[in-house]
């Protein structure tokens, strides 16, 4: 595998988050700019509504205002909050998982170590089996001497 190849698998995680949040996020806001849209879109129906429906009545007409302005306030309000909630849930999602692929990559960079280590640990004994079976091999060691070696 050559090298850029894996660096990137390394960080893979790390690029499949960021990608994933951009997502996300670009979602919530476009959510909530459709919810806005939506709701001061309520409020210019309902006031056509209220003007046909109050007709030539001040105070109706004035009542309904302060009701159409108290509810579409309520409802980015409620909008506001949502989306600071699910931008906070997103942050705290994406520290978490930001902090598991952190973990993930140092046990894999310690197993690599622990079989880096093993292999050459192993290499020492396994060398020392070959050359004494080479050397039965080629008969180079005296027979009195083979009988107590392959034992």
């Amino acid at each position: 595998m050559s090298r850029p190849a894996r660096w990137f698998n390394q960080r893979i995680e790390y690029f499949v988050l960021s990608l994933a949040v951009a997502i996300i996020g670009t979602l919530v806001a476009w959510w909530s700019v459709f919810a806005r849209r939506m709701i001061a879109r309520e409020g210019a129906l309902t006031r056509e509504l209220l003007e046909l429906t109050a007709g030539s009545d001040p105070a109706a007409r004035a009542a309904g205002e302060a009701a159409i302005e108290v509810r579409a306030d309520r409802m980015m309000l409620m909008i506001s909050g949502e989306s600071a909630l699910f931008g906070l849930a997103l942050i705290l999602c994406l520290l978490a998982l930001f902090v598991i692929a952190r973990r993930r990559q140092s046990a894999r960079l310690r197993m690599e170590r622990m079989l880096q280590f093993t292999s050459h640990e192993l290499k020492t004994p396994v060398a020392g089996v070959r050359a004494l079976l080479q050397s039965l091999e080629l008969g180079s060691i005296p027979a009195d001497q083979q009988a107590t070696l392959v034992k």
